[in-house]
């Protein structure tokens, strides 16, 4: 999965290279903070289905040493409507750029 830009539009694809499956863009972006770290999604929609990629960093814990441990983690939901029909979680933590806040609108936080 990918999202890039062609001039003014960003645009979600998916598909392995030389055989995309699905191109979208109708595309948002959204974030929240959590103690000790936040979540950044990518939204994009088509003809009823959502796919959401997400990266996020969440505390688990106070060591003895009184540092934070923090996990990070990214992957992709698709929905139907508003039923979960995949969640995957990516082998290497990828972080969304911090670009698509000036190259997309923003919208609300997808729940997963």
């Amino acid at each position: 999965m990918s999202i890039c830009s062609q001039g003014k539009t960003s645009v979600y694809r998916y598909g392995q290279p030389g055989r995309i499956e699905l191109v979208a863009s109708d595309l948002y972006w959204a974030s929240t903070g959590y103690s000790g770290g936040g979540e950044l999604q990518v939204t994009a929609r088509n003809k009823g289905h959502s796919y959401t990629l997400f990266d996020r960093i969440v505390r688990t814990g106070f060591g003895a040493d009184g540092l934070n441990h923090p996990k990070a983690d990214s992957g992709l939901v698709v929905r139907r409507g508003a039923k979960i029909v995949s969640a995957r979680q990516c082998n290497l933590v990828q972080p969304i750029a911090a670009e698509v806040r000036e190259r997309l609108p923003e919208g609300g936080m997808v729940e997963h």
